[in-house]
């Protein structure tokens, strides 16, 4: 569950904040410089970076911040990696790859420029999508009952309400996760 307490952004931030666009910049430039002379050299680079901006707006809206920065450091370390070793393996990385390449990470770091900007400001949450389902699971043991548990994407769970003749144990979990988010599936998710 994301943290409601205010944030006190340091000088790291300041200091990420700064260095993102001109990080996108070399990137850009190195993809313009190989892809520049062949042929839909810029629509290849183009590509890469509405992939790159799309790419990112979904990771910095659906998952977990740590899976994104994860999911962008590696992709460019792959960006790098394949034009060092496309330069070792045949002397040169080809254009189009080296384009879409660098495209697609210039993309990633914009976007994450104004995520951060925008954290740093107070108006950005990360993790802002609580979507919470209640869960019909079978106790462990054969002597535990089946019992209803709200589970969170942000791997909230509530704790086990059992199932017994007449009660309100299934609304019970759909109040306690409407109390963690206002983004509950309707229907019950079965696992027995």
């Amino acid at each position: 569950m994301a943290d409601d307490s205010p944030h006190v952004p340091h000088a790291g931030h300041y200091a990420l904040l700064a260095l993102l666009p001109p990080a996108a910049g070399i990137f850009l430039w190195q993809a313009a410089g190989a892809a520049a002379h062949a042929q839909l050299g810029w629509a290849t680079i183009s590509a890469g970076l509405l992939a790159g901006v799309a790419a990112t707006v979904v990771w910095a809206r659906r998952v977990r911040t740590s899976v994104t920065a994860t999911a962008a450091a590696a992709a460019i370390v792959a960006d790098i990696a394949v034009n060092v070793f496309g330069d070792l393996v045949n002397g040169a990385t080809p254009a189009h790859v080296v384009g879409f390449g660098g495209g697609y990470v210039a993309g990633q770091l914009l976007v994450s420029e104004v995520v951060l900007a925008l954290w740093m400001h107070g108006n950005y949450r990360f993790e802002p999508g609580h979507r919470v389902s209640v869960w019909l699971l079978s106790g462990r043991t054969g002597d535990e009952p089946d019992y209803y548990q709200a589970r969170c994407e942000c791997a909230w769970t509530s704790e086990r309400f059992p199932v017994a003749d007449g009660d309100e144990s299934e609304e019970l979990a759909f109040e306690v996760a409407r109390g963690h988010s206002p983004t509950v599936r309707a229907d019950l998710a079965v696992q027995l």
